[in-house]
């Protein structure tokens, strides 16, 4: 986990395929992800809203991003093992 985390910086942590199951599995709070891509208008509106929200609650739950575009294999359903 890196530093920031560790020490509950406020802010939408990144999430990327090093880190996505082990942020799962570490974290006793909510957990909101926002799965994203750079082409995505609605996305990029809610960005944000979805970074005040983290500063506000961070207290209460922990706010992380995922590029869905670059993770494909962490935000599609498959029926094979990654």
């Amino acid at each position: 986990m890196r530093s920031e985390e560790k020490e509950g910086k406020k802010g939408v942590i990144p999430l990327d395929a090093s880190n996505f199951n082990e942020m799962l599995g570490k974290t006793n709070k909510p957990l909101l992800v926002d799965f994203w891509a750079g082409w995505c208008a609605p996305c990029m509106m809610m960005a944000p809203a979805i970074e005040e929200l983290a500063r506000d609650y961070a207290d209460k739950a922990v706010f992380a991003k995922l590029n869905a575009v670059s993770y494909t294999h962490l935000t599609l359903p498959t029926n094979r093992e990654v």
